[in-house]
């Protein structure tokens, strides 16, 4: 009998598994397929906040493939939905699933078609199409097929949400490891006598900032505080260990891939804007300065993470929910009564938490935009260091999916 369940579970593993490659390889597939009507060649983005932003997301900016917006969209429209919904005008709880759900899809078109002019009005289009004489015509064509992308990407997240491992953050997952191994590649084919000096110390400084924050990355998502639960129906041993977990870190990455995407939303606004109101100093202004490669960017971005970093706390953790679930169930935390009395201390354990770790966020990821500013020339090594946050968030979470998984198969149903 424990034979056949251990062998049932193996075949759900695998089973995930292969789905999630499938998933990864219609991914990868996409990003080398381009933009019809697009001139790639003429149309490179140099900016090295929209390749950010794009390696955050799961999108192709570098090589405006049909996959150029990743999810971008799909994240802004839940940054907007929660502050939408944050008040009592609209209550989530009571609305239809289905309401919700097209509420959702009309906004994430929305941005995403805002994001898509926003990249398009820098982009060349083929001169050798015969019907180029009519630009908008071409410019909503082109929209069209990096809106379809995008809402292709969000169906294949979803669907490795129900049958992989990884939901849509594995889209983000493979985007970043891409863009480290065309980083990598590039290391082979540089000179060191390319770079001056300080250049030099400059990216020792990285490489080190890399580690750093790969073993603090690591730390910080394995530790946690443990706050003991009395729970009624347990008893003897059982009832001496059970706790309530509360991270270190209580965000995880989420910071990191929704900063730069709140950023990106009016950067995107304005750049489809000059395709209305060209050549509008004002546009050309925010355009400038909203970026990473300007200190009002950096400052923005700080101020974006650490904010971040207390407001995803206090989502993935909800003291409000965890002391009305408490009190539901008889279930009480040491010396401290039920109802407001443990809201209070929950909200001061999850604060305290989560002040710790957005501080860490900010720093571990504003530290590599300072030195892009101080030498533009390694802007780009900046971008990839500020995403190892990212990457190790995703692969804990991962594995934690894994292994529940793989547990739940070690038990017998009691049906």
């Amino acid at each position: 009998m424990n034979n056949k369940r251990h062998t049932i579970n193996q075949g759900m593993l695998s089973t995930r598994i292969t789905f999630t490659l499938i998933i990864l390889t219609i991914f990868i597939i996409g990003r080398n397929i381009p933009l019809p009507l697009v001139d790639v060649e003429q149309s490179v983005n140099n900016s090295h906040f929209f390749e950010a932003i794009s390696m955050a997301t799961g999108g192709d900016i570098a090589n405006l493939s049909v996959f150029v917006l990743g999810i971008g969209p799909y994240m802004s429209m839940m940054i907007l939905w929660r502050f939408i919904t944050l008040g009592d005008f609209i209550d989530e709880r009571k609305m239809p699933t289905r309401i919700v759900d097209r509420w959702k899809s009309i906004l994430t078109l929305i941005i995403a078609i805002i994001q898509s002019l926003g990249i398009l009005s820098n982009v060349q289009f083929n001169q050798q199409i015969s019907f180029l004489n009519n630009y908008w015509l071409v410019l909503m064509a082109t929209c069209l097929f990096s809106v379809s992308g995008t809402f292709f990407l969000i169906w294949l997240g979803n669907q490795n949400a129900l049958f992989g491992f990884g939901n849509t953050t594995i889209i983000i997952l493979a985007g970043i490891i891409l863009k480290w191994v065309d980083f990598i590649k590039e290391l082979f084919y540089l000179d060191s006598t390319m770079f001056s000096e300080v250049q030099l110390q400059f990216l020792l400084f990285l490489g080190c900032w890399i580690v750093f924050i790969f073993i603090t990355s690591i730390f910080v998502e394995l530790s946690e505080q443990r706050v003991p639960l009395h729970r009624i129906t347990l008893s003897g041993q059982f009832a001496n260990d059970s706790y309530l977990p509360i991270k270190l870190n209580p965000a995880g990455g989420l910071p990191i891939m929704y900063a730069l995407t709140v950023m990106s939303l009016p950067q995107y606004l304005f750049q489809a804007l000059t395709l209305i109101i060209p050549n509008n100093k004002v546009l050309q202004y925010l355009i400038l300065h909203l970026q990473m490669s300007d200190p009002l960017g950096v400052i923005t971005y700080a101020c974006l993470i650490f904010g971040l970093g207390i407001g995803f706390a206090f989502v993935n953790i909800s003291p409000r929910d965890l002391a009305e679930d408490l009190q539901k169930s008889g279930d009480y935390i040491a010396n401290v009564p039920s109802g407001k009395p443990t809201y209070d201390y929950l909200t001061k354990k999850v604060g305290g938490m989560a002040f710790v770790g957005a501080t860490w966020l900010t720093i571990a990821t504003t530290v590599p935009w300072i030195i892009g500013l101080l030498e533009p020339s390694l802007s780009e090594v900046s971008t990839l260091v500020a995403n190892v946050v990212i990457l190790v968030s995703i692969v804990a979470t991962i594995i934690q999916e894994i292994q529940t998984v793989y547990i739940r198969g070690q038990y017998a149903s009691i049906l």
